[in-house]
């Protein structure tokens, strides 16, 4: 049996995915490490790429900490952070009454977040860089070659450009989905929601990678086919999290 096989088959039989079939051929691996779980306080955090989940999750530390997460690294912080994958038969059933939260993005900038994240500054991502040549004039890693791999099956290849709507659907409920357009709001609303004492002096943390800049770059990037294939390839996130497909 192959690693990819054998992997898929350990999250298939961890009690939270062997009751959610509808998940089984999804790439559970990158879709598991997106839930960030704190029994100490009792909030579940789904983390989307390219939309201040570093920052967020920065945030939460600093208000509600505990022992398990103590690290300098946001990226360790959330290794340390259980997830769906690691629960058991019995606080499987705790966590239904968790408050479960997020926060999502326009699809076009969130996109071209990862773009340039990725591949704008050189090729950080080899593996994927490869197959998004191919798309490309004369082998470039150009924002048009990466929509045509999007395009062709490169959506679910890799969270960070990963569908919203399919990230979030390994989440048995949602009490609240906040917008990264909004984040001093939608931060206010997590913290209160999580309904326990919080810290007025603490502040909210940025973290993470440099900010790309992507909403301010969208008209440089986004030509009409650019425009066609991220409203096709994100369609559900355009409808359920009521973003407008216009650029303006």
């Amino acid at each position: 049996m192959s690693m990819k096989k054998m992997r898929r088959l350990k999250y298939i039989c961890s009690p939270y995915y062997s009751s959610r079939p509808d998940l089984w051929f999804q790439n559970l691996y990158a879709l598991d490490a997106r839930s960030f779980i704190s029994f100490e306080w009792q909030y579940v955090y789904l983390r989307i790429p390219k939309a201040a989940n570093s920052t967020i999750v920065r945030t939460l530390t600093s208000h509600f900490p505990e022992p398990l997460l103590e690290a300098e690294n946001v990226h360790e912080i959330k290794r340390r952070a259980k997830h769906y994958s690691d629960l058991n038969s019995r606080n499987k059933k705790m966590i239904e009454e968790f408050y479960t939260f997020t926060v999502v993005r326009n699809p076009f900038s969130r996109i071209l977040s990862a773009y340039l994240d990725k591949f704008g500054g050189g090729n950080k991502l080899s593996q994927f860089g490869e197959a998004v040549s191919r798309y490309g004039e004369e082998g470039n890693i150009s924002f048009n070659a990466f929509c045509r791999y999007l395009a062709d099956g490169g959506e679910r290849q890799n969270a960070h450009w990963m569908k919203q709507s399919r990230i979030l659907n390994i989440a048995s409920k949602i009490d609240f989905v906040g917008r990264f357009e909004d984040l001093e709001g939608a931060q206010a609303k997590i913290l209160a929601g999580v309904r326990t004492r919080t810290d007025a002096d603490r502040q909210d943390l940025r973290d993470g990678p440099a900010a790309t800049g992507a909403s301010e770059k969208l008209l440089h990037y986004y030509d009409n086919e650019c425009i066609d294939i991220v409203s096709y390839v994100y369609r559900e996130d355009f409808i359920r999290y009521k973003y407008s497909k216009s650029l303006l």
